[in-house]
């Protein structure tokens, strides 16, 4: 094989003559100079193959002359060399790599080649070859021959290393002017575009590989007014429903984020992406390496899922145990109070431990837990504007709410059961990651009975979380709860609401009833439908906002029991002798007067039977004229 611009030689010989005779060689019909000694040089000016052909001429004693024909094929080629990247030799395993193999001046359909190492296998394509490996880590070896002048000569072995397929890059897909376009952030994205795409897409598209992904799933996570994280999961690559709802009441410059992308490869191997939608549906993107995680060898707590007979049934349980009463029916003012209840706070520290059950104990999150698991109570969606709505249309099932916070479970066959069962251990169980509630109040005055109060309609536990678009932890509202779903159960645990008194003589209702906790205020029900955080700039203007509205509630119910009554007696009182002695309670909110009598001459007591006459006529004139008794609160 030789290169155009070089020089082919050949010498041509006769073997076993007399060597005083000389042959004469001709090749193309021209006659070689006899000093050449049988030696041919030609320069070759063009790639082919080309064909030495001639005779020689001997010259015999008896006067004949011998004739001998030869021919010799040669083969010429560009001038070649070979460059590769030796840490880019890389095929991925799984996949299907097309290979491009040829050998200079060989046909193609004289080239054969073969994967020697036993990894995987190499099929020919038309005009080239597909590598489809096997095993990650073992290098894959191919062996290339080529048929050259009737015989099979080897060409060399060639070695790749074999890698599992790089992580994919989510995208929204669209269309735009008729043209497909791949969102992959950098500028804005409109919301009528995000409507009109029906999910997200995922695939290596770096502009050497194009390769497809199936996406298995993704969470969106928007945020509401408080900042809290609303979950919403998808089970496939299409936005679901609630998400596109979400979408909807989207206003320009909020933020939402597309995490958790689930997708498959066509290795089958799964890789878990992240990408971040910011101000005005921008895109960002960026990768999350987390898996699933490993099972944990402990004790497993089997809750069926599928429909059971509950030992309890709400209704029979709420007039076994009645528990504290709900809101009235007939209420002629009301002023509904959200509460935030920091359970790291010692007041609330009941509702917290043990984190992980004790026997019979568990804090309120493990009770609520096992409760919606077994059915006992419903769950319902935290809307985006931090509301509740207790509707058949806004229930979560047992198993939206593993999804949805990845909860690990397990589903289990159990025997004569046709149904699988959820298996999780107590420790997977997240309320150690519960660190407060949203807790709904409602302060009431009932007309009918004179009665002012207040009363828990709602609670939602809130998980806090490490998240990767977050350096502090984010706070995601689970759902709510109906506070009178719950109070037959609650009235069956019994728990110690002191550090100086550890009997177990109280229970949940009892804590929530005596409002023993302690919670901020962050929301009223207002017309604006506003919480405190978006109309008080600073926290100190949060603080005070908070205290104006715990004063309004206190100031509501001294009007209604005629402070100023008690103001107007208390020198009526003096002067007959009675000391009175106004004691400010915190817990409730209200001034408790005491009375304490001293000894007195009869001249004082005249003189006190005369000034109480004239306070009890003024009292008369004033004070309501129902008999009004006090809830406890």
């Amino acid at each position: 094989m030789w290169c155009v611009g070089g020089t082919y030689s050949a010498r041509v010989i006769l073997a076993a003559v007399d060597s005083t005779q000389c042959s004469s060689i001709y090749i193309a019909g021209k006659k070689q100079p006899d000093n050449a000694e049988g030696w041919f040089e030609t320069v070759c000016n063009r790639t082919g193959e080309f064909s030495l052909d001639g005779y020689l001429e001997l010259a015999q004693g008896n006067g004949e002359v011998l004739r001998r024909e030869f021919s010799q094929k040669y083969t010429v080629v560009e001038p070649t060399a070979t460059v590769s990247a030796t840490m880019m030799n890389v095929l991925y395993a799984g996949y299907d790599n097309p290979i491009s193999i040829s050998v200079p001046g060989v046909p193609a359909g004289q080239v054969q080649a073969s994967i020697v190492s036993g990894n995987g296998t190499l099929t020919r394509t038309g005009s080239g070859y597909i590598a489809h490996p096997t095993a990650i880590g073992k290098d894959v070896v191919i062996r290339v021959t080529a048929s050259v002048g009737g015989r099979t000569q080897s060409m060399g072995d060639y070695t790749y290393r074999v890698r599992q397929l790089p992580d994919p890059s989510p995208f929204i897909e669209y269309t735009e002017d008729g043209t497909p376009k791949r969102y992959r952030g950098g500028r804005g994205l409109s919301k009528a575009i995000l409507m009109n795409t029906p999910g997200i897409i995922a695939a290596i598209d770096d502009g050497l590989l194009n390769i497809n992904f199936r996406v298995l799933g993704f969470e969106t996570v928007f945020f509401d007014n408080m900042g809290n994280a609303v979950l919403e999961v998808s089970s496939g690559a299409s936005f679901s429903t609630r998400q596109k709802d979400m979408f909807r009441r989207l206003s320009r410059g909020k933020r939402f984020y597309i995490s958790r992308v689930r997708a498959v490869g066509p290795d089958g191997g799964r890789t878990s992406t992240a990408y971040y939608v910011g101000s005005n549906c921008e895109l960002k993107l960026e990768i999350d390496y987390k898996r699933y995680k490993t099972m944990k060898l402990s004790l497993k707590l089997i809750i069926a899922v599928t429909l059971c007979v509950s030992n309890l049934s709400v209704g029979w349980a709420q007039r076994q145990y009645p528990g504290s009463p709900g809101l009235p029916d007939d209420v002629v003012w009301m002023r509904e109070i959200y509460r935030t209840l920091d359970l790291t706070k010692d007041t609330n520290g009941a509702l917290y431990y043990p984190v992980e059950p004790q026997g019979n104990k568990m804090n309120l999150f493990t009770t609520m837990f096992r409760l919606l698991a077994q059915k006992k109570i419903p769950a319902y969606e935290y809307q985006l504007d931090g509301t509740e709505r207790f509707q058949k249309d806004a229930e979560v099932t047992f198993r939206d709410v593993l999804d949805r916070f990845q909860i690990y479970y397990e589903l289990k066959k159990v025997a004569n059961r046709r149904d699988s069962v959820v298996s999780i251990s107590n420790s997977d169980i997240p309320s150690a990651d519960v660190l407060s509630y949203f807790i709904k109040e409602v302060w009431y005055f009932d007309q009918r009975t004179s009665t002012y109060g207040s009363v828990i309609t709602a609670i939602c536990p809130v998980l806090h979380r490490s998240e990767e678009f977050s350096s502090e932890k984010t706070k995601f509202p689970m759902f709510w709860v109906n506070y009178q779903d719950m109070v037959p159960h609650l009235m069956q645990s019994k728990i110690s609401v002191s550090n100086y008194n550890n009997a177990a003589n109280s229970t949940w209702d009892d804590f929530f009833a005596a409002r023993l906790y302690k919670g901020d205020i962050y929301k009223t029900t207002n017309l604006q439908n506003r919480t405190l955080s978006q109309y008080c700039p600073t926290d100190s203007a949060m603080v005070k906002e908070q205290k104006r509205i715990e004063k309004e509630l206190a100031d509501f119910e001294n009007s209604l029991y005629g402070k100023d009554l008690v103001e107007e007696t208390d020198s009526v009182s003096a002067a007959s002798g009675t000391k009175i002695v106004k004691v400010n309670s915190k817990k409730k909110g209200r001034d408790n007067t005491v009375t304490v009598r001293s000894k007195s001459s009869s001249s004082s007591k005249a003189k006190s039977s005369s000034g109480k006459s004239q306070s009890v006529s003024k009292r008369e004139a004033a004070a309501p004229k129902a008999s009004v008794r006090r809830q406890r609160r």
